[in-house]
């Protein structure tokens, strides 16, 4: 019993030790660039919501995605993170992902 123990121990060091790191990514598609709801779903997630963004803490549902959208235009540390371009192509994935009107 204590060799199934001692065995089962080291396996699991070992997988800890040498897993390797994995990562969250958004792989941007070829035709993403003509699609205004995937340019600001990578918009949204690489300037405004990654770890060290101005959303890294905001959790979104719908009432805060409806409350975002004017912020884009109005709120400066969110337009300056983001073009013009981005910043529609935002709106049109928040309205979309929450079905907003």
């Amino acid at each position: 019993m204590g060799q199934i123990i001692t065995r089962a121990l080291s396996l699991s060091i070992f997988l800890c030790i040498f897993t390797p790191w994995t990562h969250a990514s958004i792989n941007i598609p070829l035709d993403a660039e003509n699609d205004p709801y995937l340019v600001g779903k990578f918009a949204y997630h690489r300037k405004l919501a990654c770890e060290t963004c101005p959303l890294s803490d905001a959790v979104l549902d719908a009432d805060k995605a409806k409350a975002l959208i004017p912020r884009l235009e109005t709120d400066k540390q969110l337009s300056d993170v983001l073009t013009e371009e981005e910043r529609e192509a935002v709106t049109i994935y928040l309205k979309r992902l929450f079905r907003l009107n």
